[in-house]
């Protein structure tokens, strides 16, 4: 019979932060200034998914930029009165996704009493969820649901942020743009999504299918963390099949592949 278990990291001090599955200790996590270390000892669990949850949180600590911005943000959640269930969106899901998106551009963070959110600016179609996200929280006739901050990785800080501020932030061009299957960085081209259709199916029926990102200029670091998450997401919203999921994914220029992604389903 397999276990099914809840993980979950708390801030203990400066620095350290602890590692539970079920409520119970299994781990640690430590260190600072761009270097950090993971130690999990726990025989009863996965070591597969332990591992996996401590090379997430250790990427995003690692990185200098996110380094500095989680611990700002870690200050904000502990000073917080929501739950300590709903802070657990920020140790695990919202330390995921700095781990993967690594600074590629700022970013809006939503904090509400129940949970956290981040969202992407400069990115295909965040301008539109950003939107719809204000409109919720933040009704005319009734008192805000949520506080605004913004992640500034050219500054490395968290600020608070207005309502009226961040709907000024939409109504710019962003930096990265999707046309049909092409892929553009301050309105130049920089890629092309090509999909082809796979011969398995995924978790309720899904269409798989194959995404290569065919680069058409040299892409920077940041571009290859946007064209790696604009794959995941392309099968299913601009190629308008709600059930499109990738089974794999590259991204390469004419010389080399940058990013490889493959299901494991």
């Amino acid at each position: 019979m397999t276990s099914i278990y809840s993980y979950d990291i708390e801030n203990i001090s400066q620095g350290e932060f602890a590692l539970r599955a079920n409520g119970t200790p299994i781990g640690r996590i430590a260190g600072g200034n761009g270097h950090w270390k993971a130690e999990v000892d726990s025989p009863k669990i996965n070591p597969i998914e332990a591992k996996s949850l401590c090379a997430d949180m250790i990427l995003g600590l690692a990185h200098s930029g996110a380094d500095s911005i989680r611990t700002q943000m870690a200050a904000i959640i502990e000073a917080h009165p929501m739950r300590r269930d709903a802070k657990q969106d920020f140790y695990i899901e919202d330390s995921r996704f700095l781990a993967k998106w690594a600074g590629a551009t700022n970013l809006i963070w939503i904090v509400t009493n129940n949970a956290t959110h981040l969202h992407p600016l400069d990115f295909p179609n965040s301008a539109d969820e950003i939107s719809d996200a204000l409109d919720r929280l933040f009704p005319e006739d009734d008192a805000p649901q949520a506080t605004l901050y913004l992640l500034d990785f050219t500054t490395n800080r968290v600020s608070e942020i207005s309502v009226e501020a961040v709907r000024s932030l939409l109504f710019y061009t962003p930096k990265y743009e999707l046309e049909q299957a092409t892929v553009k960085r301050h309105g130049r081209s920089l890629a092309t999504i090509v999909t082809r259709p796979s011969h398995r199916t995924g978790y309720g029926h899904a269409q798989l299918c194959h995404v290569t990102v065919e680069c058409e200029s040299e892409p920077d670091a940041a571009d290859v963390v946007v064209l790696s998450a604009l794959a995941f997401i392309f099968p299913r919203r601009y190629e308008g099949n709600r059930y499109a999921a990738p089974e794999s994914i590259e991204v390469r220029n004419a010389t080399s592949i940058l990013y490889r992604w493959k299901s494991s389903i």
